[in-house]
């Protein structure tokens, strides 16, 4: 991020483990201002290509985009682009607010709400990969072509920068897979902040009762990039 690296500051620095930022809403939460944090082994990564805007498509930033100012954390959860942006703040310990410390986190589903261990509980940063049919859709209907086949069409996405590589889709439950088309480019080359349209032809020739199941593959690193 432009703005730190004119204060030099970098992720070798002992004391700097996160980036907070904070800002002026409440997210509902009487007494507390919104935060959330950021690893500075990711944050000051150049490849993580966080910005703070101030403009829309050429325009002021609009209030309920965050207007004056907002974070932009790409393939981040998406509170980590926190709106109203008033403070960043160079910490050793993550933000204190309700929204890092509980609400976005991951826990095991061993858990109850007066069970859970907030400390052990990883905090929520990548987006995880997922995918979406458009078509079919949902209790809709679609036509079969003249060979006996359906379209099935999609988007793939991964958080973290990471591409998708590979999209397998199945009708029988997962017994029988037949590997998508991707419509863009692939996401070989990283960092990759967008999703991938998917398209496959499969055969109609099935019982009634057929689920459409979706299988991904991305490319991914151990460092996310």
């Amino acid at each position: 991020m432009e703005v730190l690296n004119r204060f030099n500051i970098t992720k070798t620095d002992s004391n700097l483990r996160f980036l907070n930022f904070e800002g002026v809403d409440n997210g509902g939460v009487i007494g507390q201002e919104f935060g959330v944090s950021i690893p500075s082994e990711i944050g000051l990564d150049p490849r993580a290509n966080l910005f703070l805007a101030y403009e829309m498509n050429g325009e002021r930033l609009p209030l309920d985009h965050g207007y004056p100012i907002r974070l932009i954390a790409p393939g981040m959860a998406g509170f980590k682009s926190v709106k109203f942006l008033q403070k960043i703040i160079l910490a050793e310990q993550e933000h204190p607010s309700v929204w890092e410390q509980r609400f976005y986190r991951f826990y095991s589903p061993k858990y109850y709400w007066d069970t859970i261990d907030y400390k052990s509980a990883p905090s929520l940063i990548h987006t995880n990969v997922q995918s979406a049919i458009l078509e079919p859709n949902d209790m809709g209907s679609t036509k079969i072509d003249p060979d006996g086949a359906i379209n099935v069409r999609g988007f793939a996405f991964s958080g973290g920068g990471n591409g998708i590589r590979r999209v397998d889709v199945s009708l029988d439950n997962g017994q029988n897979w037949v590997e998508a088309e991707l419509d863009q480019e692939n996401g070989e080359k990283r960092p990759s902040w967008t999703w991938v349209l998917w398209k496959v032809k499969l055969n109609s020739l099935l019982p009634a009762e057929s689920w459409i199941t979706v299988r991904i593959y991305f490319v991914g690193t151990t460092s996310s990039f």
